[in-house]
């Protein structure tokens, strides 16, 4: 073999991953508990906080006057208050996942926890999210007979366009949690 040659091959390596110690891993992992109850406290303020504009426009609005017109509203409501009451139930889960508990109960307890949160992204969120969608779709008639054309119009594309946006934010934050999971299932495997 040529020098160039085994330069070639030696810049091939792929390097050496230095193995973690048990500390380190349990660091990694503690640091993720605290990002995790950051962003559920963030994902409680956000859903509060749609879930207070909606009822006051409820209300401001009248809609509970008129069971149809109010009808979307209120599943838009009922879905906010769906997906609270699940954060808030991760959220106790989480508090349950004890950082001064043996290594191995800690990563499967973390583990645990991010499976529930797999079932949540992947089955309860689409079908909260699509019936949320459902209450806003059949409220557009209303709109539409009681509101200007253009008001009417930016209501159909801000919403398409807010819609569109949740999606990918929810699609983001549920990527970002999945390789956490993998993370914590490459640890506990090796």
């Amino acid at each position: 073999m040529t020098f160039q040659e085994l330069e070639h091959l030696w810049q091939d390596q792929t390097p050496v991953k230095a193995s973690l110690s048990a500390k380190d891993i349990q660091t990694k992992a503690n640091l993720s508990l605290i990002r995790m109850k950051r962003k559920q406290n963030f994902t409680l303020g956000i859903l509060g906080s749609t879930s207070l504009i909606i009822i006051l426009f409820y209300i401001w609005v009248e809609a509970y006057k008129d069971l149809w017109q109010g009808l979307g509203l209120l599943v838009m409501i009922v879905m906010l208050f769906s997906r609270i009451g699940i954060e808030l139930y991760q959220k106790n889960r989480l508090r349950t996942i004890d950082p001064t508990t043996d290594f191995k109960n800690y990563l499967l307890t973390h583990k645990a926890y991010f499976k529930s949160r797999k079932r949540v992204h992947f089955i309860l969120t689409p079908v909260i999210y699509f019936i949320y969608f459902g209450g806003f779709a059949s409220m557009l008639p209303a709109f539409k007979a009681s509101l200007s054309s253009g008001f009417y119009t930016y209501i159909v594309i801000s919403g398409s366009f807010t819609f569109l946006a949740l999606a990918v934010f929810i699609g983001y934050h549920i990527k970002k949690e999945l390789q956490e999971l993998k993370f914590f299932e490459e640890l506990i495997s090796n």
